[in-house]
């Protein structure tokens, strides 16, 4: 069977999808990666096919933007600037790679041309798609409403508002790209589509959730074939070693608390400065993880910088990670059961630091309050909560009892012989 990994986003989006990929082809099948050239060497080194989905230049004027990290215009410029404009070259790049009858689309919410390939060709001699969805807030409920940005929506509010406010949302979102994706749709012969990211950007053949029940428990108004799997966690630790500056710095004193600002933040220093600020106050080692050269200042003595680091291994030898909030930071938190402090900006963060407090293995600080002193004051309630112990130990082991890859290529296996 062919395996086509449609990816877009940064590396947080196409690790997982590299995790899958290897653990599909391990199983006897062709596995080709779509993604952007920066990760081309992860690509090959996995062993996988790969076709280029857009440029390093790309990829980096996208993350160099200071709209990125808005609450609102983050989206919109991801959308706008990036996501839509590719539709029609990776459509055009699938449609050569696919294989009627033996092929099965894997694809990311994003890389939106694989929902449109599926829709132009169908199923019965053409192509199942698998949308793989990274986090709960991929989907609207009127239960337990996923935290946006901007979006107020308690438990406790009417589900009729709730559905009000989702309806606007949708409206928001069909006025920014609905006139782009449906020129595309025009272009390929299909009609236009509204209210996108309500359903047509679900598949309409499978559903692959990574992440676990405990974690974002499937809700009532949530697509029947939503099948969650949990987390897959990979962070190219067997490639990208820990380094011998960073290993003789973990082994020389106390387990540090670990700060990152995700792998797309390259302007980070503020975080940075005030986090250093933070673990002093604790009297705290620190440890940053950034790609940003100018974090490299704030290093010395009980402050290291890494330019990147796996954090299945320094985690387990930390005693605290604060983040972004991206689903990835969080699962590898989890899995080492270690306390954490999500610091959300925009997109899903917002919904994953909500989850982390609701487990109660974290807390949020989001990012318009970021200060030493109040990350100071959450992070050491964090180090010293028997309850926050707990609830850490009890995320590490069900992560510790969980297949989640082998689930997830079971899934995808299903989608084709499904099709027929």
């Amino acid at each position: 069977m062919r395996i086509l990994l449609n990816t877009f986003g940064s590396a947080g989006d196409a690790y997982p999808f590299l995790a899958i990929g290897r653990a599909l082809k391990a199983r006897g099948h062709e596995v080709i990666m779509l993604a952007n050239a920066e990760f081309r060497d992860s690509v090959e080194a996995a062993a996988l096919r790969f076709f280029p989905n857009g440029t390093r230049d790309q990829l980096g004027e996208l993350a160099s933007n200071p709209e990125l990290w808005h609450p609102r215009r983050g989206l919109e410029l991801v959308l706008k600037r990036a996501a839509v404009p590719m539709i029609r070259p990776q459509y055009e790049a699938l449609r050569e790679l696919v294989v009627p009858g033996q092929t099965v689309l894997v694809t990311g919410v994003l890389a939106m041309a694989s929902r449109l390939l599926r829709e132009k060709l169908g199923t019965k001699g053409g192509v199942p798609l698998v949308t793989v969805h990274l986090a709960p807030s991929a989907f609207q409920s009127v239960h337990r409403a996923p935290r946006y940005a901007g979006l107020w929506m308690p438990d406790g509010m009417p589900r009729f508002l709730k559905a009000s406010i989702f309806r606007m949302a949708d409206r928001m979102v069909d006025t920014w790209i609905g006139p782009q994706l449906d020129a595309v749709r025009k272009q390929v012969g299909l009609p236009p589509v509204r209210r996108i990211f309500k359903g047509w950007a679900h598949s309409p053949d499978a559903l692959l959730c990574l992440w676990p029940e405990w974690f974002g428990p499937q809700q009532p108004d949530w697509p029947d074939h939503a099948k969650l799997v949990g987390f897959v966690l990979n962070d190219e630790a067997e490639v990208r070693p820990l380094g011998p500056a960073l290993e003789a710095w973990l082994d020389e004193g106390a387990p540090p608390i670990v700060f990152a600002a995700g792998s797309a933040n390259l302007t980070p220093q503020d975080f940075f400065a005030q986090a250093v600020a933070a673990a002093r106050q604790l009297g705290r080692r620190a440890l940053l993880v950034s790609p940003a050269p100018e974090t490299s200042a704030l290093a010395g003595g009980d402050v290291f910088h890494s330019y990147y680091a796996p954090f299945s291994k320094v985690l387990a030898r930390a005693d605290a990670f604060v983040h972004h909030g991206g689903i990835g930071s969080c699962a590898q938190a989890l899995a080492a059961g270690v306390p954490q402090l999500a610091t959300p900006r925009a997109y899903d963060q917002f919904d994953n630091a909500s989850r982390l407090v609701d487990l109660g293995a974290g807390a949020s600080l989001p990012a318009r309050r970021w200060s030493a002193s109040r990350a100071a004051d959450a992070v050491g309630h964090l180090l010293t909560s028997p309850g926050v112990a707990d609830a850490c130990r009890k995320a590490r082991e069900a992560m510790a009892k969980a297949d989640a890859l082998k689930h997830a290529c079971e899934i995808i296996e299903w989608a084709r012989v499904a099709s027929g």
